[in-house]
């Protein structure tokens, strides 16, 4: 019973929009009315400035959206890079000259007991962090660290 009703109330509202289609004798589109009146009432948005109109942000403005990027690291006394295990097997045996990739400064890093976490006493700004691996084995590499593989560590 249900179907037959719903069948027949398709029929009817498809009977009276082809009823209204033909009273105006023209398709319904976006620019017919009464949907034109609404279009050309609405405004077009602005344009998007152009990079020659923009004002050039300055040193002072930077370090301001830096640190407002950044505020909340602010107060975590210690961020943790975990070590994906070498192709080879290899367990790091020691780290040295942990830096962030920009030059903006050395970090203090440490190797944790079981190797397979760098801990970072300093990482105060988000950016990609650069570390020299010592293996096992003798060989070194430089490891490369993005800022969202580098996660905070919760006080105990």
């Amino acid at each position: 019973m249900k179907h037959i009703l719903s069948l027949l109330w398709n029929i009817c509202l498809l009977t009276m929009l082809t009823t209204f289609v033909v009273a105006q004798n023209a398709p319904i589109t976006p620019t017919s009315s009464p949907f034109k009146k609404a279009i050309e009432a609405e405004e077009p948005p602005p344009p998007p400035p152009s990079p020659s109109q923009s004002k050039p942000i300055t040193p002072e403005e930077k370090l301001q959206l830096e640190l407002e990027r950044d505020s909340d690291l602010q107060g975590v006394e210690f961020h943790q890079i975990y070590i994906e295990e070498h192709e080879e097997g290899k367990k790091v045996k020691s780290i040295d000259n942990v830096r962030y990739k920009d030059g903006s400064g050395k970090l203090k890093g440490e190797l944790s007991e079981d190797r397979n976490r760098i801990l970072l006493q300093n990482y105060t700004k988000r950016g990609r962090v650069l570390i020299d691996v010592t293996y096992e084995d003798g060989t070194t590499e430089e490891l490369s660290k993005g800022s969202c593989f580098i996660d905070p560590v919760p006080p105990m």
